[in-house]
């Protein structure tokens, strides 16, 4: 009898845990709002580059790809200043007021399980490692947009997780050290926001670099002598490419995208693999630390950097 009512007692244990179990409330599924932040500096003599547009934008459709594949919202907003025609007067233009003024818009929209990636190809000034951005009018210079006032801007993101992610020269000067995220020079420190992390494409001291896709050809840089839409001039930034890469994105071969007469990408060229092809795809979920793994086994140009914030961020999931 002893044996009967302890074999009661716990089956009667095991249904009480079972029912508490099925009472608690999974969590919600995270939408992904994104903010790409790209300009190829087209009328600047000297300065053009040839990957960021490629990389904002094959980015965006691999993020799409990914959120469709987890049944999971997405939000994306694209700020370019690409080709011949930036078209100043937009708001989606990426000049500093246009840049604030979004991600405000923005932060108001993301809620507490949302995750906010926001990513940024250009320039990084040496010393100082602020970004390069539009100049208010088509003027071809750029102006520069201090790092303290765009990591400023994002901590007013009060919900959710805020993902930074930048390829562009010394971006290692966002990164300091674990808890305070000093940047390197005193009197400007921003402070630790555990629910923002950023992921630098290189050092403080170091240049990101820009690679050609198609490796069957010798890569020496942009060759102005082929057409900008020749697939040998299919360039992107080292760390973009190893970022994408992670996610399960295969670039093709070039020849699939458009370029119309401005120099203006009207379709990017690539797919997402299937998900054993996923390099980053584990137990059915896409983790921060998984991805950012990855790159850094990927790049030998230069050595990709994050603070030891959120790395443990889900992307992407089954489980929600």
């Amino acid at each position: 009898m002893k044996r009967i009512a302890l074999f009661i007692s716990l089956l009667l244990l095991s249904l009480v845990f079972i029912s508490c179990e099925l009472l608690l409330e999974k969590p919600a599924r995270p939408r992904i709002h994104a903010l790409f932040i790209a300009l190829d500096y087209h009328d600047s003599p000297g300065n053009r580059l040839y990957g960021t547009i490629r990389d904002a934008k094959e980015l965006d459709e691999a993020l799409g790809a990914l959120a469709r594949r987890f049944d999971q919202e997405y939000l994306p907003v694209r700020m370019f200043q690409e080709g011949s025609d930036p078209g100043a007067s937009s708001a989606e233009y990426p000049t500093k007021a246009h840049i604030l003024a979004k991600i405000a818009e923005i932060g108001t929209q993301v809620r507490e399980n949302d995750v906010l990636f926001v990513y940024y190809a250009g320039h990084g000034m040496e010393t100082s490692g602020n970004l390069a951005v539009a100049h208010p009018t088509n003027d071809a210079s750029y102006v520069e947009f201090p790092r303290t006032e765009f990591l400023e801007a994002l901590d007013t993101v009060v919900q959710g997780n805020v993902m930074v992610v930048l390829d562009s020269c010394y971006s290692g000067l966002y990164v300091g050290e674990y808890p305070s995220e000093g940047l390197f020079d005193p009197g400007t420190t921003t402070s630790y926001n555990p629910r923002r992390l950023t992921v630098s494409a290189a050092r403080g001291d170091e240049t990101s670099q820009e690679i050609a896709i198609l490796l069957d050809y010798p890569y020496v840089g942009y060759d102005p002598s082929k057409p900008f839409n020749d697939p040998r001039n299919h360039i992107h930034g080292a760390f973009t490419s190893a970022f994408l890469e992670a996610l399960g994105w295969d670039h093709g071969d070039g020849t699939g995208e458009q370029i119309d007469a401005n120099d203006v990408i009207t379709e990017v060229d690539g797919q997402l693999l299937p998900d054993a092809d996923i390099p980053s795809l584990k137990q059915g979920s896409i983790t921060v630390s998984d991805v950012y793994r990855l790159v850094r086994a990927d790049i030998s140009r230069h050595t990709p950097m994050t603070v030891q914030g959120p790395l443990d961020m889900v992307l992407f999931s089954d489980r929600w």
